[in-house]
């Protein structure tokens, strides 16, 4: 890579939040699928405030190279959801060296292969002894190939479905351990019949619950004749006792409860895909790729559609629409009721002879996708996940074409799945064989890369920021209606 020892230079590694940040929460950075959905809009209005007389290559990257403070226009978002500018560094997109080294002393494309069913089959990942990846063994006992959206987010709508445009009620709450808590009373009438649906949010975990009045055993007069305090002894009898502030009909509170639910409940998805063969040895060659397959070709529009980016009006995954800077097509797909759209190195523009432009036009969308499809090529290809250098990846998924030995004119596909240590198992997972039939191949990669972005973004650093994403919306609640 030309003068390579300049741009590492200017290229350190990645730091995955700032705590000082957090002590302004206009200041928390969004930082997952999520919330770089609340943002199309507004990086919709920066495109159309753009110079038009502007050339297209300087859009973001005309001087990428030129300056040491390299900086790329964000936002970050405060708690009541407005959006504020602010400049990234190159450090916020590169988290480290930008190729991958290799020793001269050994291959570490080593071949494995296991018989299963009476067909030898190998693995497609190579994984060191200290790899902090591990491989998703887990076989399907039912067969289901297929989660539904709720099964992917857990029913975490709870307050979109039934507390958004009605007339609630909340109990704000500062717990010495669990902090910042609001349970939000929604009250239905049904003849002499009173029902209490209830959220309880934390910076943990929203839970619901639902009852009937009666279920209460609720006196007149307690409370002055409201039923607070039994409610509150129903959700969580730790909390009986505790001074509470009660906030009636408050629907200024809507947004900040649902930026909370949306912070857990993922409707639109970005994944990187990437085309490697055997002798693509660093993340520069695989990015920068075009020699691809029809194999390749034919599994990427098994994925979904081929649209053209410019005024693109679906879900962006943070793709420019206006000048091609990132390509005149992408892999788009409406799924399940989730929007998805797919960063493909090999349809992203290689800028001319300006190879490290175009490389970190890349990376910067890949390096920080969490989940990444790999397609291998060859019959012995087999993966190492630390040619890619990234912090937000944590589920990689190989994918493999072969000839389906039942019918030779037919393609079937081998899957196999990693993850860093830090992400449990999740469904959905593979027969014994590893082998799903092309028509099953979308349900499945689907399902299983949106769980497994849910799972991944529930736990290691992105929880720890979650859950500081949550605690500051609470905490603005609390204080909106607290008095000492």
């Amino acid at each position: 890579m030309a003068n390579n020892f300049e741009l590492k230079n200017q290229i350190n590694s990645l730091e995955a939040f700032d705590e000082n940040e957090f002590n302004d929460p206009s200041n928390f950075q969004e930082f997952t699928t999520q919330n770089l959905n609340q943002n199309e809009n507004e990086n919709e209005n920066e495109n159309e405030n753009e110079n038009e007389n502007e050339k297209p290559n300087g859009v973001q990257n005309e001087n990428i190279l030129a300056q040491n403070g390299i900086s790329m226009k964000s936002h970050v978002t405060s708690i009541s959801g407005s959006p504020t500018e602010k400049q990234l560094n190159i450090n916020d997109f590169i988290e480290e060296e930008l190729d991958a080294n290799f020793s001269d002393s050994g291959d570490p494309f080593e071949f494995f292969e296991q018989e299963i069913q009476g067909r030898i089959l190998q693995n497609l990942f190579f994984l060191s002894d200290d790899s902090d990846w591990t491989v998703d063994q887990e076989n399907s006992k039912d067969g289901k190939i297929k989660l539904s959206s709720s099964e992917i987010n857990n029913n975490a709508s709870m307050f979109r479905t039934n507390f958004l445009g009605k007339e609630f009620d909340n109990i704000v709450i500062n717990h010495a351990e669990e902090g910042y808590i609001v349970i939000s009373i929604l009250t239905l009438k049904e003849g002499k019949q009173i029902n209490y649906q209830i959220l309880m949010t934390t910076k943990k975990e929203t839970k619901f619950f639902s009852f009937n009045k009666k279920d209460m055993k609720i006196s007149n007069g307690c409370c002055q004749g409201t039923p607070l305090r039994k409610i509150i002894q129903k959700v969580d009898n730790t909390f009986y006792n505790l001074p509470f502030d009660y906030c009636e009909e408050q629907k200024t509170d809507e947004n900040d409860l649902l930026a909370i639910e949306d912070s857990t409940s993922l409707h639109k998805f970005k994944f990187g895909i990437i085309f490697f063969r055997q002798n693509l040895r660093t993340e520069e060659q695989i990015f920068l790729n075009r020699n691809t397959s029809k194999n390749y070709k034919d599994f990427l529009d098994l994925l979904g559609d081929q649209i053209e980016l410019k005024n693109f009006s679906g879900y962006k995954g943070g793709l420019d629409t206006k000048y091609d800077t990132h390509g005149k097509f992408s892999i788009y797909t409406n799924w399940n009721n989730f929007e998805i759209m797919f960063h493909v190195a090999s349809l992203f523009p290689l800028n001319g002879d300006n190879k490290q432009e175009a490389f970190i036009n890349i990376k910067k969308h890949i390096g920080n996708d969490v989940v990444l499809l790999v397609f291998l090529d060859g019959d012995h290809t087999v993966f190492d996940p630390s040619v890619v250098i990234s912090k937000q990846i944590h589920i990689i998924i190989a994918v493999k074409s072969i000839t389906s030995l039942e019918k030779p004119d037919e393609t079937e596909y081998i899957i196999q799945t990693i993850r860093k240590k830090c992400v449990s198992e999740f469904k959905p997972n593979l027969p014994e064989s590893q082998i799903l039939k092309k028509n099953q191949v979308k349900d499945f990669l689907l399902s299983k890369a949106c769980m497994g972005e849910k799972i991944a973004t529930s736990s290691g650093p992105f929880k720890t920021r979650i859950q500081q994403y949550r605690k500051n919306i609470l905490q603005g609640i609390y204080e909106r209606y607290h008095s000492d």
